[in-house]
């Protein structure tokens, strides 16, 4: 599944939902996450992730079973696909903090 933002408009758009794939490697170089100190990545983080989570809440339950197609013949359900961001998210919070419980 792909690591990334979850995209509230798959509850407003015909299903299933195709989720359009980004090159992740220029992603991360034109952002420059490895020349940012680590506070501002942590504020940045942060904030974006409390707005998600303010999101997440508002979506009515029925939607979550919404049908997202990932690519190359897969499948997802909405929760899926948030729940798939959340590891990702787990994933760069252990590469920063070396913790493999978060």
């Amino acid at each position: 599944m792909p690591g990334q933002l979850v995209e509230f408009k798959i509850q407003f758009e015909k299903q299933p939902f195709v989720v359009v794939p980004y090159n992740q490697n220029h992603w991360v170089a034109i952002q420059d996450y490895q020349g940012m100190p680590l506070d501002e990545i942590i504020s940045l983080w942060t904030v974006f992730n409390r707005h998600l989570l303010r999101g997440i809440g508002r979506i009515p339950e029925e939607k979550l079973g919404y049908v997202c197609d990932i690519g190359d013949n897969q499948f997802c359900t909405f929760w899926e696909l948030i729940q798939d961001y959340l590891r990702h998210m787990e994933h760069h919070l252990k590469q920063i903090f070396g913790r493999s419980e978060f």
